[in-house]
């Protein structure tokens, strides 16, 4: 994984070890790409290239150094996409979906019960994103981090009040967090409890 959001500089831009890494990992998959005959290669470009202020320039450089056109995903059709993966996953059985993919720079929510979702949506909520707002000197452990123990409820001020459970919450009986690599992980691995106790799929991976 080429960590993009890790590469964010402060004016929003990707810096160039980050860009680096990008177009070397898009050239190895092309190279793989090719030796297992693979008619049409899609490179889509998410959220931690498609906000950065050099988005443009680094589409550019992956076209020109690599040869693989990326084409840029709405935040929307992310959604719709790790919503149809998890849906295909599950299958029609499963019934109505809740599913959440926490990125680097974003957060996708989608809800359905069809191939389809009936709602998407696309936050600027990824992990990498709200690290470096609000965390930007220190990584935290089981220490207090701010005088807030870490792990202890925080409230976002968007959120309702109340004590967080909302009538009717139990019908959506699976809440899926879809996540890759790390992410997924570290989230289900915060109160040291395994991943497959909050019921995640890593797409791509058979649990």
């Amino acid at each position: 994984m080429p960590g993009v959001a890790r590469a964010i500089q402060p004016d929003g831009s990707i810096a160039e070890d980050g860009v680096r890494r990008v177009i070397d990992a898009v050239h190895r998959a092309a190279t793989a790409a090719r030796d297992l005959h693979v008619d049409r290669l899609y490179a889509c470009a998410t959220s931690a290239i498609r906000d950065a202020s050099n988005a443009t320039d680094v589409a550019l450089r992956l076209t020109n150094e690599t040869g693989v056109q990326p084409r840029f995903l709405t935040g929307e059709d992310e959604a719709r996409l790790t919503y149809l993966a998890v849906r295909r996953w599950y299958g029609w059985s499963a019934g109505r979906l809740l599913v959440l993919d926490i990125g680097g720079g974003s957060m996708e929510i989608a809800l359905g019960r069809d191939a389809q979702p009936d709602f998407a949506v696309s936050l600027p909520l990824g992990a990498g994103r709200l690290t470096r707002a609000f965390l930007p000197e220190d990584r935290p452990g089981h220490q207090v981090h701010r005088g807030v123990p870490v792990g202890a409820p925080r409230r976002h001020p968007a959120a309702p009040p109340g004590d967080g459970h909302q009538p009717g919450a139990a019908a959506h009986r699976r809440v899926l967090p879809a996540g890759r690599h790390g992410r997924a992980r570290s989230c289900g691995g915060h109160q040291h409890q395994p991943l497959s106790e909050f019921g995640a799929v890593k797409v791509g991976t058979r649990r």
